[in-house]
């Protein structure tokens, strides 16, 4: 209960935090403006992007599944969709990182234990890093920039030490070390082999395909979505462009560690259209609506499942 209640308060501390950062940005760029834009966007399509983010979202229920039948777990679709849900609740945290809260119900529902489902929770966070890199390098071929190959290489590089690391057994039992002697984990990670084993059912050639694969059309259901935003606003884009505008700020604030990515993602958006001779009050009211129609749609769905099942 300790590990939920400091993941749950958390949550909420860091998404304050986020409110008065988004204050601030639309304070500095002109809120007369940003209010003026927002009556100007084409609602019609904003039905269209929450549609696909659905689906988006089911997709991710699916992958879960897999990633815990991989490791013998297996529970209904409904029953994983739930769990899905309670997770996007923490998505805000660094690195998507309080989702662990997943494994938490896991244990309190299902009886299964926290060492054992951690894992899948850090492979969803893997695999999302890696479709998010196949995309952005990927639209590299049909529109270029320096942000988004510098982007591209560093995640590259990054997915690349965090594979060697978790393929190697010898670093794994370090790490699962270290990990148990922070107090916080001591209780939720006994000294046992289910990590290990967990870690090694999930980096099986067809547990990295697949995961690989269903992560990258749930991304790209979520690309989709984005374009639609910049297309909400009128703006004549192509869609690898946007994009690509798009996971470019995204990737630099994955990589900042920060909450959500907060100040980092948004600013490289806004420069990033600035650059493309747009004004500074459509570039943040754009990156609000995405953000709005994405990570806080996403929370939003997450805190109503959790506050669903704490009640029951």
């Amino acid at each position: 209960m300790k590990i939920f209640t400091v993941l749950k308060d958390k949550g909420i501390g860091i998404i304050i935090i986020i409110m008065i950062v988004y204050i601030g940005i639309i304070f500095y760029s002109d809120i007369s403006k940003i209010s003026a834009t927002f009556f100007e966007i084409r609602y019609e399509f904003v039905g269209i992007i929450l549609s696909l983010e659905l689906i988006s979202l089911m997709l991710r229920s699916y992958r879960q599944k897999k990633f815990l039948e991989s490791s013998d777990i297996k529970l209904s679709f409904l029953a994983n969709f739930k769990i899905c849900l309670i997770g996007m609740a923490m998505l805000v945290t660094p690195g998507g990182a309080g989702m662990l809260i997943k494994s938490h119900f896991l244990k309190k529902k299902f009886g299964l234990s926290i060492s054992k489902t951690a894992p899948t929770v850090f492979a969803e966070r893997y695999h999302d890093f890696l479709a998010l890199t196949t995309i952005l390098i990927f639209s590299l071929i049909f529109t270029f920039t320096i942000e988004a190959a510098i982007s591209g290489v560093i995640a590259f590089v990054l997915l690349i030490i965090v594979y060697i690391i978790f393929t190697n057994n010898k670093w794994l039992k370090k790490i699962e070390e270290k990990i148990r002697k922070i107090k916080f984990f001591k209780n939720s990670f006994p000294a046992n082999l289910e990590i290990t084993n967990s870690v090694n059912s999930l980096k099986t050639r067809n547990s990295m395909i697949s995961g690989w694969l269903i992560s990258t059309i749930l991304w790209s259901i979520d690309a989709i979505a984005i374009y639609f935003g910049f297309v909400a606003f009128n703006l004549e884009i192509g869609i690898f462009e946007a994009v690509q505008i798009f996971f470019t700020a995204l990737m630099y604030g994955t990589i900042s560690f920060l909450p959500a990515g907060i100040g980092v993602t948004e600013g490289v958006f806004i420069g990033l259209l600035l650059s493309n001779n747009l004004e500074l009050s459509i570039a943040t009211s754009l990156i609000l609506f995405i953000r709005i129609t994405t990570i806080w749609f996403y929370t939003l769905l997450g805190f109503i499942a959790l506050k669903l099942t704490i009640k029951r």
